[in-house]
């Protein structure tokens, strides 16, 4: 496939670069796991792997398009890579990135404020500190669709404590 590399804002330069093709079950990438399921291990998946699990939800994401997504899990799993990065900017939606070594709690809460954001994907833990922290969860989360928890279970009593505040909760899976 042959795409145009725009390398002047003027947009009179340019020079074609191609993509090599690939086979839908060639290799795309070796994901490391924690092993939730036995020790960790490096799963290998492919080009369809990737590509299916983000159709299957881009018809939900497409009322997303132009709207603020938080992004705060690591690329570097599945779940992160291919729901929280690669789904939204495939819909349309305006992925805001945290990136940093310790991502605080007070930076996700004045990020959220910031953004209002639709759409936060998160691990547990993060929203059991909140819990923990006694924060105002309906303030803090003004706006949100839905909080997308993975990387971890989520306990019962934070689950009744996000549907107190009807916040809604979207559990999920890397591969």
């Amino acid at each position: 496939t042959t795409h145009r590399l725009i390398t002047d804002s003027s947009l009179t330069h340019h020079r074609d670069i191609s993509f090599p093709t690939s086979a839908p079950d060639n290799l795309a990438m070796i994901c490391f796991t924690s092993g939730t399921s036995g020790s960790a291990k490096g799963v290998m998946l492919s080009m369809s792997s990737i590509s299916n699990n983000v159709a299957y939800k881009l018809d939900l994401f497409s009322r997303y398009v132009g709207t603020n997504v938080l992004a705060i899990l690591p690329f570097a799993h599945v779940y992160g890579l291919v729901i929280e990065l690669l789904l939204p900017l495939c819909a349309g939606a305006i992925t805001n990135i945290i990136i940093s070594n310790s991502i605080s709690i007070k930076n996700i809460i004045s990020s959220s404020i910031l953004l209002s954001p639709k759409i936060i994907f998160v691990v547990p833990r993060l929203i059991e500190c909140l819990i923990n922290e006694n924060y105002n969860l309906k303030h803090l989360f003004k706006g949100l669709d839905f909080l997308s928890v993975g990387g971890a279970e989520l306990k019962n009593e934070v689950e009744k404590k996000l549907q107190q505040n009807n916040i809604g909760i979207a559990i999920g899976y890397g591969a």
